[in-house]
C-alpha cells in the first residue's frame, strides 16, 4: 500500500519526529528566518474592500512677484491619488488523526506544524514585500524592489554592474508616509484557524475515500501602500565579492546619504533593512572606524544594532542576487 501523499505526514515523515521512547522530539528550527517587516510596519485598514487609496500633493500653485497696479494670473495645486490593493496569502495543513495520536499529545504534535506554516508564512510574505510583481503575478502585491527598481533620488546606486548585489532599505514608516494594509472589516496579521477533526473527503484523490483527520487554515491579507514615495530608500548594487574585496562600497556613506533622502526623518518610525551578508560587512567596516556610527544600544533587553540612532533590523528574504540598479 502507498503511503500518504507528500502533502500530508508519512510513514517517514512521523519516525524523524519520534524520540526513541516515542515521545515527541523537539525540533531545532535550521529553516527560521528573520522576518521582522510584520513586526515594524504600521497596518492600517484599508478604506475600500481590499485596496487603499490616499490623494497627494503633486505640484505646487505657481507665484511671483508682482508690481503696483499690475496683477499676476491666478494658478492652482495639483494632487493626484495612489491606489494599492491587498492580496491573500493561504496555507492548508491536514494531520490523519491516527499520526497525530503516535506520540501520546495530539496537541504537542499539532504545534510543531503549526511553527513551521508560520514561519513559512512570514517568510513567503516578506519575499514579496520585497520582491513581488504584480505585473508578471497577479496574485501578488508590488515590493519595494519592483517601485524603486531605477537609480534616482530614492535609489541610491552603489557602484557595482554585476550579478551578486544585494540592497540596503531605509523605510520611513508611518501612516501619512508609507505602510502595509488589510482588507476592510478584516483582521491584520496571520490568521490560523482551527477546522478541528473533521472527515477528509477523497483522501489522495481517491473517490470516496475518506480519513479522520484535523484541519489547520492560515491566512495573511495584506497589502503595501506607499503614500509619500519620499520615506523610502534604497540602496542597491552593492557587489558582494566587492565588499570582501581592497575597493568595497563604504556602506557607511551610503547609509548616510540615505538618511538625507528622507524629507523629514523626525516625522516618521526609520528603520534600516539588510541581509546577514551586508550586516557583517558594515560591522567589519565599522570596527576600522574610530568613530563608529554604528553602534549598539540595548532595546527589550536584546542588544540591537543601529546607524546614528535609527534601528537596523536584520531581514533574511533580501536578496544576495539581486541585479543592478
Amino acid at each position: 500500500m502507498a503511503e500518504l501523499a507528500s502533502t500530508r505526514l508519512r510513514m517517514s515523515d512521523i519516525a524523524k519526529r519520534l524520540n526513541p521512547d516515542g515521545s515527541a522530539a523537539s525540533i531545532a528550527e535550521v529553516l527560521e528566518n528573520s522576518t521582522p517587516i510584520l513586526a515594524d510596519a504600521p497596518m492600517v485598514e484599508a478604506n475600500g474592500l481590499n485596496a487603499h487609496r490616499s490623494t497627494r500633493r503633486a505640484a505646487l500653485p505657481s507665484v511671483g512677484w508682482r508690481r503696483l497696479n499690475a496683477g499676476t494670473v491666478s494658478t492652482k495645486s495639483v494632487v493626484d491619488q495612489v491606489q494599492d490593493a491587498t492580496a491573500l496569502l493561504e496555507a492548508w495543513g491536514e494531520i490523519d488523526e491516527a499520526v497525530a495520536k503516535m506520540n501520546g499529545n495530539t496537541a504537542e504534535w499539532r504545534m510543531q506544524e503549526a511553527v513551521a506554516f508560520l514561519q513559512a508564512m512570514a517568510q513567503e510574505f516578506e519575499a514579496t514585500f520585497f520582491y513581488g510583481n504584480g505585473g508578471t503575478d497577479d496574485k501578488e502585491f508590488d515590493g519595494v524592489a519592483t517601485r524603486y527598481s531605477a537609480a534616482g533620488a530614492q535609489v541610491l546606486d552603489a557602484g557595482s554592474s554585476d550579478t551578486d548585489n544585494t540592497s540596503i532599505y531605509l523605510m520611513g514608516w508611518g501612516a501619512q508616509t508609507c505602510h502595509l494594509i488589510y482588507p476592510k472589516g478584516s483582521v491584520a496579521g496571520i490568521q490560523h484557524v482551527d477546522h478541528g477533526k473533521q472527515v477528509i473527503e477523497s483522501v489522495n484523490g481517491v473517490a470516496g475515500a475518506k480519513m479522520s483527520g484535523y484541519i489547520d487554515q492560515y491566512t495573511l491579507e495584506v497589502g503595501f501602500h506607499v503614500k509619500d514615495p519620499r520615506y523610502i530608500v534604497r540602496i542597491g548594487s552593492i557587489e558582494l565579492s566587492a565588499l570582501a574585496g581592497a575597493t568595497p562600497a563604504d556602506l557607511t556613506v551610503l547609509m548616510t546619504k540615505a538618511m538625507y533622502r528622507i524629507p523629514n526623518i523626525n516625522a516618521c518610525k526609520p528603520v534600516f533593512y539588510m541581509n546577514r551578508s551586508a550586516m557583517q560587512y558594515l560591522d567589519i567596516q565599522r570596527q576600522d572606524r574610530v568613530e563608529g556610527n554604528f553602534t549598539f544600544e540595548t532595546v527589550d533587553g536584546k542588544w540591537t544594532p543601529s546607524f546614528r540612532g535609527i534601528p537596523i533590523h536584520l531581514a533574511d528574504e533580501i536578496s544576495d542576487a539581486e541585479t543592478a540598479v
